[in-house]
C-alpha cells in the first residue's frame, strides 16, 4: 500500500512537471507570438499595408507587450482603421505637421527656431532656442549643443551682448567631436564682436585670435573681417582707451546649415538604430509567414 501511495505521488508530481512545462512553453510561445506580430504589424504599416497590419495587431496574445508597445498598438489600430478604408492614397492624407516632421519636441523645437532665424526674427528664434534647451532629454545631443550656439547668435542680434558671450561660452563647454569646427570657429568671432561692443579690447582679442587658429578656411570673408578687427583691438589694447567711434556691423551668422549640422549629422546613431529595427521588422515579417498559422488557434 506504501509503495503504491510512493508511486502514485511520484506520478502526480511528474506530471505537474510537465503541465507547468508545458505551460511554461506556451507561455514563451505566446510571448514570441505578440513580439513578432507587433513587430510584423509595425513592418507592414510602414510599408503602407494596413489591411496586414491590422490582421498582425488582432493576433497580439494580452500581457505580452510592454506599456510603451501597448500604447503603440492602440495608436497604430486607429491610424490603420484610418488608412486601409480611405479611398486616397496614404501619401495624399494630409498630416499634422508634427506627424510630417516625425521627431521629438526638442528636434521640432530646434528646426523651427533656424526658421525663425533665417526670416530675421530673432525674439521668436530665441524663445524656440531657449525652448529646445529647456527639453534636454531629446535622442539627439548636438540638437542641445547647438541650440546654445544659435541663441547666442539671437542674443547678439538683440544687442544683449553678455548673455550672447554667456550662451557661447556654454556652447563651448558642451562641444564634442561632432561639433562641425565652423561653429565653434564662429562662437569665437561673435564673442569677438560683442566684447568689442562692451569696449573689453582684450577680451576681444583674445577670442578674434582664437577663431583665426580655428577656422581652416582662410577665404571666408570672416576670416578676413577678423584679422581687421585684431588689428584694432591691439591698438585699442595697446591705448587703454575706450574711445571707439566705428559701427560694428557684424552680419548674421548664415543658418543655411544649421539645420543639416545638428539633425541629420547627430541622427547618425538614430538612423543606425532605426536600420537595425528595420531589418527586424523584416524577418519578423518572414518570420510570421511561415509560422503563424501552426499557432495562431
Amino acid at each position: 500500500m506504501m509503495k503504491t501511495s510512493a508511486i502514485s505521488i511520484l506520478y502526480i508530481l511528474s506530471a505537474g512537471f510537465f503541465l507547468t512545462a508545458e505551460a511554461q512553453d506556451r507561455a514563451q510561445l505566446e510571448h514570441e507570438l505578440a513580439v513578432t506580430a507587433y513587430n510584423y504589424s509595425v513592418g507592414c504599416a510602414e510599408r503602407g499595408k494596413y489591411n496586414e497590419a491590422l490582421e498582425g495587431l488582432t493576433h497580439i496574445p494580452g500581457g505580452h507587450l510592454t506599456p510603451q508597445q501597448l500604447g503603440w498598438v492602440d495608436s497604430l489600430r486607429t491610424q490603420c482603421e484610418l488608412l486601409a478604408g480611405h479611398p486616397a492614397p496614404a501619401h495624399e492624407i494630409p498630416l499634422a505637421e508634427s506627424e510630417l516632421i516625425d521627431i521629438d519636441d526638442q528636434s521640432a523645437a530646434f528646426i523651427h527656431g533656424i526658421q525663425a532665424y533665417r526670416k530675421g526674427d530673432y525674439v521668436n528664434a530665441k524663445k524656440l532656442f531657449g525652448e529646445a534647451i529647456e527639453l534636454d532629454d531629446g535622442p539627439r545631443e548636438q540638437v542641445l549643443i547647438e541650440a546654445f550656439f544659435w541663441l547666442g547668435q539671437c542674443e547678439y542680434q538683440l544687442g544683449n551682448y553678455a548673455t550672447c558671450c554667456e550662451d557661447l561660452i556654454a556652447f563651448n563647454d558642451l562641444k564634442n567631436e561632432n561639433t562641425e569646427i565652423q561653429y565653434f570657429a564662429l562662437a569665437y568671432y561673435t564673442m569677438g564682436y560683442a566684447r568689442m561692443h562692451e569696449k573689453k579690447w582684450r577680451h576681444s582679442r583674445i577670442n578674434f585670435e582664437r577663431y583665426l587658429d580655428s577656422q581652416p578656411n582662410q577665404y571666408l570673408d570672416s576670416y578676413k573681417d577678423a584679422e581687421k578687427r585684431l588689428k584694432e583691438c591691439k591698438a585699442l589694447e595697446a591705448r587703454t582707451t575706450t574711445s571707439y567711434k566705428q559701427p560694428l556691423d557684424m552680419k548674421p551668422i548664415d543658418a543655411n546649415i544649421g539645420e543639416i549640422v545638428a539633425i541629420t549629422e547627430s541622427i547618425r546613431k538614430v538612423d543606425q538604430q532605426k536600420s537595425k529595427e528595420e531589418m527586424e521588422r523584416a524577418q519578423a515579417i518572414e518570420k510570421w509567414r511561415n509560422w503563424r498559422a501552426p499557432y495562431i488557434q
